[in-house]
Parts: structure tokens; sequence; C-alpha cells
């Protein structure tokens, strides 16, 4: 991933759930639901942080909408 330092395993799992999901609207309690039944449990916090990269570098477009954050 140009950009991104480097690719763990829970970055290139997310990547793959966007990827799956591009065509909604995703909530970061979606994404740790897809990692834990893909035994690649992460911290959410861990999940804000990759989106937020991912937001900046204008990969994935973020909305507010209620207490999670959905990234679309």
């Amino acid at each position: 991933m140009p950009g991104s330092g480097y690719a763990t395993i829970s970055r290139k799992k997310i990547l793959e759930f966007l990827k799956k999901n591009s065509d909604r609207t995703v909530a970061v309690a979606d994404i740790d639901h897809y990692l834990r039944t893909q035994d690649c449990e992460v911290n959410i916090t861990t999940i804000y942080r990759y989106l937020d990269k991912r937001s900046e570098e204008r990969r994935v477009r973020k909305e507010c909408r209620s207490r999670w954050s959905p990234y679309h």
C-alpha cells in the first residue's frame, strides 16, 4: 500500500473488508466484527487510526452520523 509505511495483517484485513463492502457505508463496529470473525482481534483505536490515515490520503470517505463513525 503506497504511503502507508507497512502492511500489517490487520491493515490488510481492514482493506479487504472495505473492498468487499465498497458499495455501502460501513461503521467501525462492522469492521471490528469482521476482524473478530477472521481471528484478527485488534484494538478499536487501531481501526480508527488506520481509517483516519486512509481518509487523510483520500482513500476512504469519512462520515459522522452517530456514536460510531462510518467510513465509506
